[in-house]
């Protein structure tokens, strides 16, 4: 799953490359690619992709609940970006339990450090193997990762926790 606006610098250039030598590598497999997000400025058809030869679905938006349960029915969440100031679909993949495969042009550095993913660089070489390294990876395992990477974004990135440490720390300066 590709959740953002369809745009260069989400690294989409990349994702379609690495994605066809994919799929060219791993014939037998049904995997399909869906995109969601508006393409606001028709950067898809510049790219001059037949859609109708990939297995590559788009839809230009989806809101509320139909979007969390497209996240929880994704086997993993992709967002390959040059340049993300914060992923907010990194987060919500993790909330939904989703392994995630991002680059270093988002601030998501602890991805490798604690299980729940891959951090590459923003090139077709990194994310062609991030993605067989994924998909090696049995169910049970993505599972995992992706109960890692809950756990993860409910620890670090709660507003109750976060405002309760805010909290103590003005009380620690008060004293």
């Amino acid at each position: 799953l590709f959740l953002s606006r369809m745009d260069k610098e989400k690294g989409l250039d990349i994702l379609f490359k690495a994605y066809t030598a994919f799929i060219r590598n791993n014939k037998g497999n049904d995997y399909v690619l869906l995109l969601v997000g508006p393409d606001n400025q028709n950067y898809l058809n510049s790219l001059g992709l037949d859609f109708t030869n990939l297995p590559i679905h788009y839809i230009s938006g989806i809101y509320g609940d139909e979007k969390i349960d497209v996240i929880r029915r994704s086997d993993i969440v992709l967002l390959p970006s040059y340049n993300e100031n914060f992923g907010n679909i990194i987060a919500e993949g993790f909330a939904c339990e989703r392994p995630v495969i991002t680059t270093t042009g988002t601030p998501w550095k602890d991805i490798d450090k604690i299980g729940c993913g891959y951090y590459i660089k923003p090139n077709i070489e990194e994310l062609l193997e991030a993605l067989n390294k994924i998909y090696d990876l049995s169910d049970e395992q993505r599972e995992n990762m992706g109960n890692i990477g809950r756990k993860f974004i409910f620890e670090n990135f709660d507003w109750s926790t976060k405002s309760q440490e805010i909290y103590n720390e003005i009380m620690d300066l008060n004293e």
